[in-house]
């Protein structure tokens, strides 16, 4: 890259970060030099990037997605996002095609834990999973954890992904707005006191509801969601750093019919997440980390039939809520230049509605739960050191938890270790052990509805699931010129889960409202429809080859892997493999930097189709008519074999995408533009049981493709105050 600098008058900050201990803690030091005449043009300086080594990367056992690497991927819908960088990463999978969720190691999209700025969401996508809940322009990096979790981290049994919002800008405004076919964004960036205080606000809104309305029919649907982001930070000296961070977000799918019946089904979606951060510097040696939290997540249904013609109208409202204030206090302390203590505690209070109906039956209120209300605490103490002699690193550390609701108490330890080895200058091993926990459960729906979800909190019914997470792995960097550099990595994960959370056959969260299907499968009570005894397994192999080339960048990653569960009430009692295993993972992106204007970025994905569990065989229910003979009733019942002992077409796609730097209305300017599933693969979102009316009328099992090939484009104007 070459780029010219200026000497501003009275300061040039530069900011250096260094790898701090095992844990990769960073440290930013900033040198201040004071200048009082005009402003100074010095020469033209290159600055060489170089790639952060997969030794290192084992090194701190995490991944991260920075802002260079997210705005150099295709976009989707316009979007480029998080979420679905992170999908490209060895042993994480989508859910489903099109949606920005995330399966890793075997785990569910439930199981992860995914943090803004220190704050839990409940839920990270908007419109069903289509966009993760992550503002690109508000991203500094993600960091994502699949082993060897930091003794501070807990919650979930699967990864952590920590989204850190961007530094503040204590001397410059600046600004931008990006227009898409689908959506637009925007932020502002304001010094308020020069080096002292610094104000950031993000938002972002589709345009789908207003396409929706050139629709003229009298069948209607409305899409549409937004997102705001602002960022108050305060720097009173090089001590302190005080942030308030805040986001608040809105989805609305509303479908109206105004036939013979009026018929109005919606889905509103809302949650906000708040953090008060305070880090102190209390010495050369000793750091403070003090952080307040609330966030709040609520998830609706409407479900209302209007028939002036018979005495069957009902308006249905169906609502799962759950929110949380937090308090979490950290010590970071170097006792020696090869050794560090990290400790602290978290607080927490839950207050939880996960199941209620209400609405009114042919003009009758009514109001009924699924789920009592409740009152959670969970209190968790953690302690973490970390020990380092010149290539040898060895962390170890744990996290106590006391969880109480209403009358269910329980504790529950969560050890931690891993051990690192450099070999040479570009070899290095690491092995972990990490044991997860999650007291509160997210049930997501499984029907062919509208998407629902329940969260609820664990008791003596459904217990906390556990995870035991075993890894190692070995890493090789092969530096061939100084613009010629690859890297290598393996790590084989043996993950085992108990008190998993399964639905009974037939049931899924819609069964809790009394007119899904009918009522056929109603039930009372939450408890009533699922199992909370299942075990679970989930093995695998995880490589990744990445490397630049001159002006080409890009990585290979291949997972191979097999997930399985069992519940009693289940199979038989029998292994099956779990919804989300996928045999096979490959990914490959490439970025090819074509000159200083243009950029051209790829991304190809691959993975075995997803278990299903469809019937085997069929047969038709006769009836007497007139009484002495029979005739068929066209009722069918279906027969299983082994459960989910079918598999989905193999999912694969195409991605592309073009960025221009440009100039646009006299600013600096971001031309993007791509295509999503370049050779239009229909990949089937999920199987369905229909019929073939061409002969007569059969069962048949029927695939439905939602994504074909999308182009998209978008353009992004900066405006920077010099």
């Amino acid at each position: 890259m070459r780029h010219t600098l200026y000497l501003i008058p009275f300061f040039l900050s530069i900011s250096v970060v260094t790898n701090g201990h095992a844990q990769s803690r960073d440290t930013l030091k900033n040198v201040v030099y004071q200048k009082d005449s005009i402003p100074v043009a010095i020469e033209e300086v290159t600055v060489h990037g170089r790639q952060r080594k997969h030794i290192e990367m084992m090194k701190s056992t995490v991944t991260t997605i920075d802002k260079e690497m997210l705005e150099t991927m295709p976009a989707f819908l316009g979007e480029k996002d998080v979420m679905r960088t992170l999908q490209m990463m060895p042993g994480v999978s989508a859910s489903s095609e099109g949606s920005a969720e995330i399966q890793v190691r075997g785990g569910t999209a439930d199981q992860n834990l995914i943090m803004l700025d220190g704050v839990p969401l409940y839920n990270s996508t908007h419109l069903f999973g289509m966009y993760s809940s992550f503002n690109p322009l508000v991203v500094k990096d993600a960091k994502l954890y699949t082993g060897a979790f930091p003794a501070w981290f807990g919650g979930k049994v699967s990864s952590v992904v920590d989204v850190t919002t961007r530094d503040a800008n204590f001397n410059r405004a600046s600004g931008s707005v990006e227009l898409g076919l689908t959506s637009g964004k925007g932020h502002l960036e304001l010094p308020v006191v020069n080096n002292k205080l610094s104000l950031f606000l993000a938002g972002r809104r589709t345009f789908l509801d207003a396409l929706s309305l050139l629709n003229q029919s009298s069948n209607k649907e409305f899409f549409n969601f937004y997102d705001v982001n602002s960022i108050l930070t305060y720097q009173p000296d090089s001590l302190n750093v005080i942030k308030l961070s805040s986001y608040f977000e809105g989805d609305q799918f509303r479908y109206k019919s105004s036939g013979r019946d009026v018929e109005n089904d919606g889905l509103m979606k809302t949650q906000r997440a708040v953090s008060l951060n305070w880090g102190r510097q209390m010495g050369q040696k000793l750091k403070s980390n003090l952080t307040a939290t609330h966030n709040y997540y609520s998830n609706k249904l409407l479900e209302e039939r209007l028939r002036p013609y018979d005495s069957n109208s009902y308006r249905n409202y169906f609502r799962s809520k759950i929110s949380a204030i937090g308090l979490k206090a950290t010590l970071d302390y170097d006792l020696n230049k090869n050794m560090n203590i990290i400790t602290g505690a978290d607080y927490n209070l839950h207050n939880t509605d996960p199941s209620t109906l209400y609405g009114e039956n042919n003009g009758t209120p009514f109001r009924e739960r699924g789920l009592a209300t409740s009152r959670i605490g969970e209190l968790s103490g953690f302690a973490q050191l970390s020990f380092t002699l010149k290539k040898t690193a060895l962390t170890t550390g744990a996290r106590h938890v006391t969880f109480m609701n209403s009358g269910y108490r329980t504790t529950f330890l969560e050890p931690r270790v891993s051990l690192y080895q450099g070999i040479g200058e570009h070899l290095a091993v690491k092995a972990s052990y990490s044991r997860m926990t999650q007291p509160v459960q997210r049930l997501l729906n499984a029907g062919l509805g509208m998407p629902m979800e329940i969260i609820f909190p664990s008791d003596g019914f459904a217990r906390p699931q556990v995870s035991d997470i075993f890894t190692i792995g070995i890493a090789r960097d092969f530096v061939i010129a100084e613009d010629r550099q690859l890297s290598l990595s393996v790590e084989a994960y043996h993950k085992k889960m108990k008190n998993i959370v399964s639905f009974i056959d037939g049931y899924d969260t819609r069964s809790v409202i009394y007119h899904a299907f009918g009522g056929v499968y109603r039930a009372g009570s939450v408890h009533n429809m699922i199992l909370t005894d299942g075990i679970g397994r989930a093995k695998g192999v995880d490589f990744k080859l990445d490397g630049t080339v001159g002006n080409l960048s890009g990585w290979l990653s291949y997972s191979l892997s097999r997930v399985e569960n069992k519940f009693d009430g289940l199979n038989g009692g029998g292994w099956f493999d779990a919804l989300q295993d996928r045999r096979h993972l490959f990914n490959a992106a490439v970025v090819w930097r074509i000159n200083p204007k243009w950029s051209f970025s790829a991304s190809w994905m691959f993975s075995s189709g997803q278990p299903v569990n469809i019937p085997e065989s069929y047969f038709v229910l006769a009836k007497p008519y007139p009484s002495n003979e029979l005739v068929l009733s066209g009722e069918n019942i279906y027969s299983y074999g082994v459960r989910n002992g079918y598999r989905m077409i193999p999912f694969h796609k195409l991605d592309i995408g073009f960025t221009k730097n440009m100039t646009a209305f006299r600013r600096s300017a971001v031309l993007s533009f791509g295509v999503y599933n370049l050779y239009n693969r229909k990949n089937a979102s999920f199987y369905y049981l229909g019929i073939d009316k061409a002969n007569n009328n059969i069962p048949q099992i029927k695939s439905l493709s939602v994504f074909p090939a999308i182009p998209s484009v978008s353009l992004k104007v900066n405006f920077n105050r010099e």
